[in-house]
């Protein structure tokens, strides 16, 4: 998708010059997208580390023990 949105732009500043900068938004959007994909996913675990060790912190065991059973 990348090298046609080049090509696009290469036709633009030849054929429509007030409309390279659209392109050129187009193409930056599509780099900015891309590279929130290839991001790693360690902030995640780190957010899910903290979250369980505040939890861990916060309740006693015996409490977490009966979270899931039934009330008679």
């Amino acid at each position: 998708m990348l090298p046609g949105l080049r090509c696009l732009k290469m036709d633009m500043e030849a054929i429509a010059a007030g409309h390279q900068e659209v392109v050129s938004a187009m193409i930056r959007d599509y780099q900015n997208k891309l590279e929130a994909r290839t991001l790693p996913a360690g902030p995640v675990d780190d957010v899910k580390t903290s979250v369980i060790s505040k939890i861990k912190d916060t309740t006693s065991k015996a409490n977490i023990s009966n979270i899931f059973t039934r009330k008679k």
